[in-house]
């Protein structure tokens, strides 16, 4: 996920074919998983 957040910053269809593609999982369930990891490491700062 990290590879592909350097390699793809800005949400575009490009980004989403990339998360179907290298994950396998929808562009919602990536950002979700995301959102839940930038969480995790806020609260641990």
């Amino acid at each position: 996920m990290l590879d592909l957040e350097r390699e793809h910053p800005r949400y575009n269809g490009v980004k989403d074919d990339a998360i179907r593609r290298r994950l396998n999982m929808s562009a919602t369930s990536y950002f979700q998983i995301l959102n839940r990891l930038r969480r995790v490491r806020n609260q641990n700062r």
